[in-house]
């Protein structure tokens, strides 16, 4: 079982996915600190645009390069799947913070880390066996 979860993570997919992820966050970051610093734009909106764009490009890049998936639409059930699973995936990581850090009194840059790394191994799952699938569901 061991072994077979260690394959599951470092498989080529999973590896591309974490490439890709913090690729878009070096992006995202880049985004915020020109907006901020240089156009002089608010906090908020700096923040809210820089986000947007990063989703917008991690749900293209794993669509395209990660998953392999060759449909060209932009709207599509697809990108549907993906804004469910985002929206539930936010709900999971402030779960986790709260629970980490509030409930079991973990200091909370360890919660935050902890959070990132569930996070992170449940949306590849999600993203994989949900967004980015190619047949329909058995059922």
């Amino acid at each position: 079982m061991i072994n077979n979860l260690i394959r599951y993570f470092f498989r080529k997919s999973f590896v591309i996915y974490g490439a890709i992820g913090g690729f878009v966050t070096l992006v995202q970051i880049s985004l915020l600190f020109f907006m901020r610093n240089f156009l002089r734009i608010q906090d908020f909106f700096s923040v809210s645009i820089a986000y947007f764009v990063a989703l917008i490009l991690h749900y293209f890049l794993n669509k395209h390069i990660t998953f392999l998936i060759k449909e060209k639409k932009v709207i599509s059930y697809m990108s549907f799947k993906y804004v469910i699973v985002v929206a539930i995936s936010y709900c999971i990581y402030v779960f986790n913070l709260y629970l980490f850090h509030d409930v079991l009194g973990i200091v909370f840059w360890l919660s935050l880390v902890l959070t990132l790394g569930i996070n992170f191994i449940l949306n590849y799952i999600f993203y994989e066996k949900i967004v980015f699938r190619n047949k329909p569901l058995e059922g």
